[in-house]
Order: structure tokens, then sequence, then C-alpha cells
């Protein structure tokens, strides 16, 4: 999917969206294909994508566990969600 297409599906900002899909290529959990001015991403591999699925399956809702919620939808039913994690410090080489 092209990153435009999904921060304009999803309501994201672009800016932030890009910004999301860089660090998930910097971890090889997205892979990245250009075409012209396009850039299209995509799950490195089925084992990336059966492990979202096992995290999302795994992951509370926006209801309180203690409220007794109902299993959280998988990434294939359209219920994964990007989560914004930390950025680390990029390491520079040093001369």
């Amino acid at each position: 999917m092209d990153p435009t297409e999904l921060a304009t599906h999803r309501g994201w900002p672009r800016s932030s969206t890009t910004e999301h899909l860089n660090v998930l290529l910097d971890t090889s959990i997205i892979s990245e294909t250009r075409r012209g001015k396009h850039r299209y991403v995509r799950l490195s591999d089925a084992e990336v994508a059966e492990t979202i699925e096992r995290l999302a399956a795994l992951a509370p809702t926006g209801r309180s566990l203690a409220a007794g919620s109902t299993p959280r939808p998988t990434a294939a039913s359209g219920g994964a969600r990007l989560l914004h994690a930390p950025r680390r410090p990029t390491r520079r080489p040093t001369a």
C-alpha cells in the first residue's frame, strides 16, 4: 500500500504515517518497493504477519480487562493499529 493512501484511508496525518513507516522499515518489519515517484510498503514476510496476528489477539482493547473485554479483532479483519514507540537514537559511525 502507498503511505499516502494508508494515511488518507485511516485519517492519520501523512507526516506521522511516514515517520511510523520509517521506523518499521528500519526494523525490517515492513519492506518497501519504489515505482517511479511512488513507494509501496508491505509486511516483510509471513513470519512477521503471523507474529502481528498473535500479538493483536493478546492485546487489550480500549475497554478495561477487568470489565471482561472481548477479544480484539485480528489484523486480517482490519483491527490492527500502529502503536507509537519512542524512537531510539540513531548511532552515527565514528571516523
